[in-house]
């Protein structure tokens, strides 16, 4: 609720706290907490918490999908994202059509880039 009316000071507490004091899986709770941070700007933290999620549950194909998205935007080397398109391609394909075709256009497009400039994507 917190994080719907914008107090992501409260937001990133409440989270942070579910996800240290809870027994179950927290993936959810990781991911609500990298949205809060990349509401504060703070992409190093959100993509660390998309992480988390995904290794919390590997089956989150929202968290393995948004850290490729968010690792093209935060690293140079794309090459990172890729790997986690493909990921999410090679295991989520059919879970979500539009986050797939996406990423179908997201990996076809960091592939003519590599590829332009002479550099080995693998």
């Amino acid at each position: 609720m917190d994080f719907a009316l914008k107090d992501y000071k409260k937001a990133r507490f409440n989270y942070s706290m579910a996800t240290f004091i809870g027994k179950e899986k927290r993936d959810i709770e990781f991911y609500q907490l990298a949205r809060v941070y990349k509401e504060l700007g703070k992409f190093k933290e959100e993509l660390k918490f998309y992480k988390k999620a995904y290794e919390e549950n590997g089956k989150n194909y929202k968290a393995l999908y948004q850290l490729a998205t968010t690792s093209e935007n935060f690293y140079e080397d794309k090459k990172i994202a890729y790997k986690y398109y493909q990921n999410y391609i090679d295991r989520f394909e059919n879970k979500d059509s539009l986050l797939t075709a996406y990423a179908k256009v997201r990996l076809q497009e960091i592939k003519k880039y590599y590829f332009l400039h002479g550099k080995i994507l693998e």
